[in-house]
């Protein structure tokens, strides 16, 4: 019998011993349990976050909810709300399909703001991060940048966008052809390793100095000090002719 095979029959046989075995955990941990209670919410949402006071928000097909740890609130939003970043005052900002916005204070309610609405062919805001005072808001042919003091729209880009991604305190873009840094609202073409490794995402570890990343060929590495260290697993993945596709630390 291969390794291969040894291991995924010691997988299935743990697979079925482990809930005759196992325990609950035992103590007094309180947990709720949260039931759908309203007509916007069917469980279908793209992306959730928290800010630096714990609030967490998760984008929806219907607008954003929010929850403190005891309150649930919802805010509606124009069309179905993708993705999602708070700023350094836990603002939130949020890509929805064919436009963007932030939730804010109106007459003294919170409500989302429109920031840019667009009529043109559907159009999906699909990622959005927030650095120093800048905002951005990518889709697969469109990039802007928000400008926070301004309160305004600083700059827009048109291409074949793939992603964008932050990385030593700065943010890179990639298309379909390279790799670009966002510098004073222009883009620069960069290569960040004589590989012209493509990342796909970053994951900060633990004091934010190092990082895990994932590029677009199912690799990973870990960086620190502007150097790419390629992980043992890849070799294995290569011999399995598998790629790895997502990346989580916990």
């Amino acid at each position: 019998m291969s390794r291969e095979m040894s291991l995924l029959l010691t997988a299935f046989v743990a697979c079925i011993l482990f809930p005759l075995v196992s325990y609950s955990q035992q103590g007094s941990f309180i947990i709720d349990d949260h039931y759908r209670t309203s007509d916007h919410s069917d469980g279908i949402h793209f992306e959730v976050i928290s800010d630096n006071n714990g609030l967490i928000s998760a984008a929806h097909n219907q607008g954003v909810y929010q929850y403190d740890g005891t309150i649930w609130d919802y805010y509606h939003t124009p069309t179905a709300a993708i993705s999602l970043a708070n700023d350094s005052e836990n603002t939130l900002y949020v890509g929805c399909v064919n436009g963007f916005g932030k939730l804010d204070w109106v007459d003294f309610k919170f409500e989302y703001i429109p920031i840019y609405a667009s009529d043109s062919t559907p159009e999906l805001f699909f990622q959005t991060a927030s650095l120093a005072d800048e905002v951005f808001f990518l889709s697969e042919k469109s990039m802007f940048i928000y400008n926070i003091s301004e309160g305004k729209t600083t700059k827009s880009f048109k291409d074949k966008f793939l992603n964008f991604f932050v990385l030593d305190n700065a943010v890179y873009v990639n298309t379909e052809n390279r790799t670009y840094l966002i510098s004073n609202d222009e883009l620069q073409p960069v290569e960040l390793s004589n590989d012209n490794i493509r990342i796909a995402r970053v994951i900060p570890q633990k004091g934010g100095k190092s990082f895990i990343v994932l590029d677009f060929e199912g690799k990973i590495y870990r960086y620190e000090g502007r150097q790419f260290t390629p992980f043992v697993i890849n070799e294995k993945v290569d011999d399995l002719a598998l790629a790895i596709t997502d990346v989580q630390m916990i």
